[in-house]
């Protein structure tokens, strides 16, 4: 008799927190809009030869931006053999300039190599070739 009126208690308790845990919480946000962008690289574009040293623009398309952009602020570096290395090769500009030019780095020749645009998103460009400056 004492023994059920205590496990009644913990009961009553034990559904109240798993309600109370399960409830949904209001969200004020539409799930059906999006504001992470992903703007294509158009330039480079692939198995093109950048030489090291030489100035470059990188252009990517700005036709599909959404109305708020989460992060507008870009910044661009290189990757390889899916690793990206950390020189950044530009910073601080506008996603929605759609450009910016950058200098190759002095980095070992060859092929493989991608830029990666970063802002809301990191997205690649297609593979290049970077050549040393004399070639």
């Amino acid at each position: 008799m004492y023994f059920r009126a205590p496990v009644t208690l913990l009961a009553s308790i034990a559904a109240l927190i798993s309600s109370a845990v399960a409830a949904p919480i209001a969200d004020n946000h539409d799930l059906s809009r999006r504001d992470v962008w992903v703007p294509t690289i158009l330039y480079p574009r692939e198995n093109i030869v950048w030489k090291s040293g030489y100035t470059h623009n990188v252009v990517w398309d700005t036709s599909s931006q959404p109305e708020q952009i989460t992060n507008p602020t870009g910044k661009i570096q290189l990757r390889r053999n899916n690793v990206t290395q950390p020189a950044v090769l530009a910073e601080g500009f506008q996603l929605t300039d759609g450009r910016v030019e950058i200098t190759v780095p002095y980095v070992d020749p060859g092929c493989g190599y991608q830029l990666v645009l970063f802002g809301d998103s990191g997205n690649f460009s297609p593979e290049f070739m970077i050549a040393a400056e004399g070639d």
